[in-house]
């Protein structure tokens, strides 16, 4: 039976028309290569076994998918396997089952007709996703299967849990309608029975009455905040809104619009909706534009002229720019975007508010570097504002620096390597360039003429359609761009250009070492990351860097959001009101360990940041983040695996 993540896998390799290279297939499905050769190789067992079809792997090229003849029937009932239904019947036996139905391992066995393996093996992959929305699911011999977690976070993760079963990119409703097909079916498979029409029709008709176009991802986000409100509501379990929050949405006298849409749906589904329900529903629809007078508007443009924000900010920028190099706020127009968006992103984490970011994924690949900069600006969130700031949140901030970096004046020198000269080259020269700004196409020779002038060469990069036997940077392509080539030539020019800036001058100020050689962990020999963290943070207690609840604040953040940052590589960190003094640690496994759902590590730094002294707290970050993101960026992370001595790794970390 394939996995969730297998079958992403397969789809791509469907989708493709000819190879596709693993590096493009793990930045695609954000794996590394190990990890993508493994579940490669249960696939091509799976397809065997089943007589199904082969995978085919060329050298230099890649893999292909190939299916059998008449046996595109058999391929589908592999992707689309009774899986999806029985995990789908799980999900709404322990979310939206009678209260006096108790759900064991056993009688789950029995109703579906499957083994004790195959149902545990459901439960602990939901077990695992509740765990990033805090949601603890335990299996108890006496009591059943109990899910224990906040109301907010609850629904928060059974719609981040539809929004995992639906393909991205989306596909629009048909008129009147938000959810395509594909979705409602999806939609049904979760949540059984429930009539969803009429709220498809209230988040429309909302729209078309404040004069609002939401986008399509937007407007899904709100209609699934409805239903869970509905369908909860249908289980009395209630919402626990903060006092802060009602007192915010209490502040304006609701409009007649708003009642009335209280009013339809306690008529539709015949339910008496509490008075924290009625604030759950106005919190969404306020946050989204679909009232009138926006209390969310008003409360972000009060944030906005505050003092306390200004200092965020100008810290904020402090920090990116030391990191990546790029001053935002020479784009006018940008700046004032983003200085609305993280307004924004701080009321909606203040008030347990979570957006889903459909291009999380993509932009992690796509912009690794950017990705892993704005996590650095993570602890100022907490600092400033007491609030953790989620992997969604993150990666929509990434996108404005993205298109910043993008205009920053790096070019990039290509030499086009091909057979022969003719027009379809013209073609593929046009195609290139077009793909990023950066891209500049300096030279377009044969393998001969190559040869005869690398020894004077200048370029950053040879995009070649034929096969090349040199060590320098180089990309295969087609002659005809394809969609992978597409990909993977934008992944490569991002990351060189990353490179670029990272070794600009000036970037690396040297500074006075943060690392203690008593807290460098080397062959590092754990299980999970509990048992890790817990013996790392024992550790900076009794050096007397943090306070006792510091482990407790790290576990904490675990549970709320995880912290891998993509290339093996996760840097948890714990409440800055519990470290005494600054200081990095590192430790290195012997073996990759699971952290977080569909992820692994074998790298694990800890920054222990003291916030005592501002300057402190931006030096100690540029420094930290500038030279681990040049470690992913040049491949040199993986060299710290063979280092015996805490002395080397601390070299190598501020040499770079």
């Amino acid at each position: 039976m394939l996995s969730r993540r297998q079958k992403d896998i397969l789809q791509q390799l469907e989708r493709a028309d000819d190879f596709i290279s693993i590096r493009t297939l793990c930045e695609t499905c954000s794996l590394s290569e190990k990890t993508m050769l493994s579940e490669l190789t249960v696939i091509e067992a799976i397809l065997q076994e089943q007589e199904i079809g082969v995978l085919i792997r060329k050298r230099g090229s890649g893999v292909s998918l190939q299916l059998q003849k008449n046996k595109h029937r058999q391929y589908e009932m592999l992707l689309h396997t009774r899986q999806d239904q029985e995990e789908a019947f799980i999900v709404r036996s322990l979310f939206f089952h009678n209260a006096d139905h108790v759900w064991s391992e056993k009688r789950f066995c029995e109703v579906l007709h499957a083994g004790r393996h195959v149902v545990h093996g459901y439960l602990r992959e939901l077990s695992e996703f509740c765990c990033n929305y805090n949601i603890v699911i335990r299996n108890r011999q006496k009591y059943g299967i109990l899910v224990k977690g906040d109301e907010f976070h609850i629904r928060d993760c059974i719609i981040a849990l539809f929004m995992e079963r639906s393909d991205y990119p989306f596909v629009k409703g048909k008129v009147g309608q938000i959810l395509d097909e594909q979705q409602s079916k999806q939609f049904q498979e979760l949540f059984q029975g429930f009539l969803y029409h009429p709220l498809e029709t209230c988040v429309l008709e909302l729209e078309k009455d404040c004069h609002v176009y939401l986008d399509h991802i937007s407007r899904l986000n709100v209609f699934l905040h409805l239903c869970m409100c509905i369908l909860r509501v249908q289980q009395k379990a209630f919402v626990d809104m903060r006092q802060e929050q009602m007192d915010m949405l209490h502040k304006k006298q609701r409009s007649n619009r708003l009642l009335k849409v209280f009013e339809t749906l306690e008529a539709i589904y015949h339910i008496l909706l509490p008075e924290q329900e009625k604030c759950y529903i106005q919190l969404y629809l306020d946050i989204y534009g679909l009232v009138d007078d926006s209390m969310f508007d008003v409360v972000r443009e009060d944030l906005e002229h505050t003092e306390h924000f200004h200092t965020f900010v100008d810290q904020f920028l402090d920090i990116l720019n030391g990191i990546l190099s790029i001053s935002i706020d020479r784009e006018e127009e940008l700046m004032e975007g983003l200085l609305t968006h993280l307004a924004g992103t701080i009321i909606r984490l203040k008030n347990g508010v979570r957006i889903h970011n459909p291009l999380l994924h993509e932009v992690r690949s796509s912009f690794s570097s950017i990705y892993q900069a704005t996590w650095a600006t993570s602890i100022l969130f907490d600092q400033y504002y007491s609030v953790t700031i989620t992997e969604d949140e993150i990666a929509y901030i990434a996108l404005y620096l993205g298109v910043v970096r993008e205009k920053t004046d790096y070019d990039l020198h290509v030499c086009l390597l091909v057979k022969r000269y003719d027009n379809v080259i013209r073609i593929l020269r046009e195609q290139i360039q077009k793909l990023h700004h950066a891209i500049r196409i300096d030279d377009i020779m044969t393998e001969q003429e190559y040869q005869s002038r690398k020894q004077h060469r200048r370029w950053d990069l040879v995009i070649a359609t034929i096969d090349l036997h040199d060590d320098f940077p180089q990309i295969h392509v087609n002659e005809i761009l394809k969609e992978e080539d597409c990909l993977y030539i934008r992944s490569i020019v991002n990351h060189i250009l990353d490179k670029k800036i990272l070794h600009s001058e000036n970037n690396l100020p040297h500074a006075e070492s943060m690392f203690d050689e008593n807290l460098i962990f080397l062959e590092q020999s754990v299980e999970n990351k509990e048992e890790l963290l817990k013996q790392i943070c024992e550790k900076l207690l009794k050096a007397g860097y943090v306070k006792e609840p510091f482990f407790s604040s790290v576990m904490q953040r675990e549970r709320e959001i995880s912290t891998e940052i993509g290339s093996g590589v996760a840097i948890p960190h714990g409440n800055a009101q519990y470290v005494n003094d600054t200081v990095i640690v590192y430790a290195g496994l012997q073996k990759t360990i699971p952290w977080g759902r569909d992820e692994s590590v074998q790298h694990v730094f800890l920054p222990v940041i003291s916030v005592s002294n501002k300057n402190e707290v931006e030096r100690s970050i540029k420094n930290f983040y500038r030279r681990l993101i040049a470690l992913i960026e040049h491949g040199e992370i993986r060299r710290l695996l063979d280092m015996r001595d805490a002395s080397e790794v601390i070299a190598h970390f501020e040499d770079i």
